[in-house]
């Protein structure tokens, strides 16, 4: 995948304001916490599908401050809806879907609760660019290293929303 643990964080740094939710958003963001004190952040985990409405309100609230929404794709999936408001409001936010085909945190968390193979926590085939553009949100999609700061370039240098899909591995893991 294009991001790894250290690469994806430093190129988000002059963003003015970053969220991340779920086990994999926060485990990348939290790199970033103890790099750049300046830089605010919320983290949450433990409410899957927030994070893209939560986005949206905050660019409503505080119009022209820049919103870096960095989240998983299972929990995107929750309130995929929200791109359609940030389209319609031309809102300034670049959201950074981490797809790494599946709902790693229910995966992790079924393995602490010793639940093998669990149903309905892969997500295969699912196209972020396709469903942004759908809803009147510029896309791109990376799928290697070597494309990833440009394309993150091209995301914040955006005015209006941005969905930045990024390829993960699905081996990259979770906290728990």
């Amino acid at each position: 995948g294009a991001a790894s643990r250290g690469t994806i964080v430093p190129m988000l740094e002059p963003a003015p304001l970053l969220l991340g939710l779920t086990a994999v958003a926060s485990l990348v963001a939290g790199r970033l916490m103890s790099s750049r004190a300046s830089l605010p952040v919320a983290l949450a985990s433990a409410s899957l599908g927030a994070l893209l409405g939560n986005a949206v309100g905050m660019a409503l609230a505080d119009t022209g401050r820049k919103i870096v929404c960095l989240i998983g794709d299972g929990s995107a999936m929750y309130s995929i809806q929200a791109l359609w408001t940030a389209a319609q409001w031309s809102l300034p936010v670049t959201f950074v879907v981490l797809n790494n085909r599946s709902y790693a945190v229910m995966k992790s968390l079924a393995m602490v609760l010793r639940t093998p193979d669990p149903v309905g926590v892969e997500l295969p085939g699912l196209d972020f660019v396709s469903m942004a553009t759908g809803m009147g949100c510029r896309a791109a999609r990376v799928s290697n290293v070597d494309s990833l700061e440009a394309a993150i370039h091209e995301a914040l240098s955006h005015q209006g929303p941005f969905v930045l899909e990024v390829e993960v591995d699905p081996s990259f893991g979770v906290p728990y």
